[in-house]
């Protein structure tokens, strides 16, 4: 990664001994969806990701600090048009093209890129040409009603199609998790609007109380497949 000592937390920010929302960083609409992101990606990132890895898209590489004890190398990738910031890119890359890099990585990172592509089918090609045999992919990917990027927004993937997509390119399913369920939607789209202010603030304490209800545990246990935020999916290069 370039400009190692120029980067700063955009999203997470570690906070004592756990990885939380950086609320300095962050879009207050995005607080309570990211709280439920950290949940399963944080596990998930230091169990897998290790060696030298690829960011796909890794735009201000939002989890370099949750990634970095456990990697050797942090190569990332993105298409420096359309990136938010740049200094931290080593390679600028079209995803919506197949690309070709210089070298294989032991475990791959694309997260929240998949909606943002033209063609799937393409990256995951060439995400599982780059990487080793048993080497580990890590995608993450938003599943619901908001479009984040409009109009650079293009596919909104189900568990099946995330499945359909390994099969495909020679990727076996390690793990397959959905966040959120239809509370933390209800949550979310109310944060969506209150997103500043007093209205923020309020939103906080609002949200403290509701997920420490028994009510709020019930529905998004029952609902989790229906009304998912998004999905965490963990594969691997069959050799």
């Amino acid at each position: 990664m370039q400009q190692k000592t120029q980067w700063q937390p955009t999203i997470t920010i570690l906070k004592g001994d756990q990885f939380v929302p950086n609320e300095a960083g962050l879009y207050g609409g995005s607080l309570h969806v990211v709280h439920c992101q950290l949940a399963s990606y944080v596990p998930a990132f230091q169990r897998y990701l290790k060696g030298d890895l690829l960011d796909v898209g890794c735009g201000q590489v939002p989890y370099y600090e949750i990634c970095a004890p456990f990697v050797e190398s942090h190569y990332g990738i993105d298409h420096k048009s359309y990136a938010a910031d740049v200094q931290y890119i080593d390679e600028s890359v079209d995803l919506n093209s197949s690309w070709q890099l210089n070298q294989r990585f032991d475990s791959i990172l694309c997260s929240d890129v998949l909606a943002h592509v033209q063609n799937p089918f393409h990256l995951f090609q060439s995400m599982s040409q780059h990487l080793k045999p048993d080497g580990h992919l890590i995608v993450t990917t938003p599943f619901n009603y908001w479009m984040s990027h409009p109009p650079q927004e293009y596919f909104h993937a189900t568990e099946e199609a995330l499945k359909h997509l390994c099969v495909a390119h020679g990727l076996e399913v390690i793990e397959l998790q959905s966040y959120g369920g239809y509370a933390d939607i209800q949550l979310d789209m109310l944060n969506k609007r209150w997103s500043h202010g007093w209205r923020y603030r309020c939103f906080k304490v609002l949200r403290k109380i509701v997920i420490n209800t028994r009510m709020y545990r019930l529905r998004n246990s029952k609902f989790a497949y229906n009304w998912s935020l998004g999905y965490l999916l963990v594969a691997r290069k069959i050799a």
